[in-house]
């Protein structure tokens, strides 16, 4: 019988009787409680131990470490959503662990979010309501623009930001560009793009580079995952050629929130909407959540009944197909098949 370990909390939810569901009657799934909070939840004794005796983990909150991986006889791990930076890849590829993710899980709901938000900065929703509520009854704030007449730069071209691109130029008409490095050849990268130049150029988005995205872009939405090569790659060069808005549904220390402060106060960033931190959650006195030209959600984007659905059945099938002896959609570390 093979032994599956989920790992939830109640700020992290996990449908585990879905997940029961979409498994081979033979599997054994056995959830472990986390405390609420954060994601990165260093492992302690009660899931190490129940890792020792499992031959996956379906991984939403927790850290998964070195020491964890090395508990028992792992053959996968499967994490929940698209972010795996709780995650010791290298460690895991040195181990023989499979590791993927769930990013067209997550995808709608994100998307959803980054359509939402882009509408609400250009018409400056974080300050009409205030204004209104407040008595005044003035449209010039809404009235400030609409998506489709902006050029839109796509940072980041994966699963979401490539559905983000197809949408914002197919559904509102707005002139899209994209980066990725690995799209366009400047970097190989096992994972990124799943999507090519040909699918791009049919979604109605032109590839430019790094520079240029900013430069030429009103308003920017990050989809690129936190690495070492992404911490801090939106800095102050990129928000003080931006003269526009940002968007991050990524992950916060992708973006310098330093910088970030400055170019809304100096106005080089018009506005900004950020559903990531680079501290979650962030402290009291944030004067980036307080400034009148953010929106600011707790990282919300992705997480909806309709996802907590998706990732539950999508990775189950990659646990089964993974300990079935096949591989499996979405790897993370590929290099682990090349051992």
């Amino acid at each position: 019988m093979a032994r599956v370990v989920v790992t939830r909390s109640n700020s992290h939810p996990v449908l585990v009787d879905r997940v029961r569901a979409a498994l081979p009657d033979d599997f054994d799934v056995v959830p472990v409680e986390l405390p609420p909070g954060q994601m990165t939840i260093p492992p302690d004794g009660s899931l190490i131990a129940a890792a020792a005796n499992a031959e996956a983990l379906f991984c939403r909150p927790g850290l998964v470490t070195a020491d964890l991986l090395d508990a028992g006889d792992l053959q996968i791990v499967a994490v929940h959503g698209s972010g795996t930076d709780h995650v010791d890849l290298a460690a895991a590829t040195a181990r023989g662990v499979v590791v993927t993710h769930n990013p067209e899980a997550v995808a709608p709901g994100v998307v959803e979010y980054v359509a939402g938000a882009a509408v609400g900065v250009l018409r400056d929703w974080p300050g009409v309501p205030v204004r209104t509520a407040a008595g005044e009854w003035d449209k010039g704030g809404a009235t400030l623009g609409e998506v489709g007449e902006r050029t839109v730069g796509v940072l980041g071209l994966g699963e979401i930001g490539f559905r983000v691109a197809r949408l914002l130029a197919n559904g509102f008409g707005a002139e899209v560009l994209g980066c990725d490095p690995a799209v366009t050849g400047a970097t190989d990268h096992d994972i990124y793009p799943r999507h090519d130049r040909a699918e791009l150029e049919a979604a109605g988005v032109e590839l430019v580079g790094h520079d240029a995205l900013f430069e030429r872009a009103d308003l920017v939405t990050v989809h690129v995952p936190l690495s070492d090569a992404t911490r801090g790659l939106v800095g102050e060069a990129e928000l003080t050629a931006l003269d526009g808005h940002l968007l991050n549904t990524a992950r916060g220390p992708v973006v310098d929130e330093d910088a970030l402060r400055r170019a809304l106060e100096d106005g080089s960033v018009h506005g900004a909407a950020l559903d990531v931190r680079a501290e979650e959650p962030p402290d009291g006195d944030d004067p980036i959540a307080a400034h009148p030209n953010t929106l600011v959600t707790p990282h919300v984007a992705g997480p909806t009944e309709g996802y907590l659905r998706r990732a539950a059945d999508v990775g189950a099938a990659k646990v089964a197909t993974c300990l079935a002896g096949d591989r499996p959609e979405y790897v993370v570390n590929p290099a682990v098949y090349e051992q």
